[in-house]
């Protein structure tokens, strides 16, 4: 081999060399990174706080972005090795066919308590979902739900409250949408959750 040639060589195995190393570090900066729950792309990783419990790890804006309402995160993720449970839309009906927040007047009217309803209806969930799981899982597993009300400027400050205190960390709280509704399957309701549970396999 010519001279010439054993230095094109030598400065394709140093190119080649420069560039295995800026991939396996590139490679490593993000595996590095997504290992601390941070965004490798993101200038400003430090400021995304993500906490993980029984329903998979939450994920809150930075403290600049708007927050929430309520003790719910912007995000869950939750592991692949997980099982999912579908609840089904859940009201505060009792067994014996009462509604729990709801009182009958001798008119025939219905006055609701949407606070009361509300800690029905997430009592109802719990029961659901430790059904389903054998008793391994309750509300501490919910990732996700949603929240129907039939009245929000009226109700949702007493929703939120019963909500919180089933919840007071909001970095373990299920994501949440609240929307209003026309009605809800019986007059004696104002509020209806449905929601998704998971259970570690």
């Amino acid at each position: 081999m010519t001279e010439e040639g054993k230095q094109h060589k030598s400065a394709l195995g140093t190119w080649q060399s420069t560039v295995n190393y800026q991939l396996v570090y590139h490679i490593k900066t993000a595996t590095i990174a997504i290992s601390l729950g941070q965004n490798p792309k993101s200038p400003n990783t430090t400021s995304f706080r993500k906490m993980t419990s029984p329903n998979g790890t939450g994920y809150l804006l930075p403290a600049e972005r708007a927050q929430g309402l309520a003790n719910y995160p912007h995000a869950r993720t939750i592991p692949s090795t997980s099982r999912t449970i579908f609840v089904s839309g859940t009201s505060s009906r009792q067994g014996d066919g009462s509604y729990e927040g709801c009182e009958t007047q001798a008119d025939g009217t219905h006055v609701l308590n949407c606070g009361a309803q509300t800690a029905a209806v997430l009592r109802n969930i719990e029961t659901i979902i430790r059904g389903a799981t054998d008793g391994k899982a309750g509300l501490e597993s919910v990732v996700d739900a949603t929240v129907f009300l039939t009245d929000i400027k009226k109700d949702y400050a007493a929703m939120n409250a019963e909500w919180n205190k089933v919840w007071p960390d909001r970095t373990k709280a299920p994501a949440r949408t609240c929307v209003q509704v026309a009605a809800l399957p019986n007059e004696r309701l104002n509020v209806e959750i449905k929601c998704q549970a998971i259970i570690s396999e």
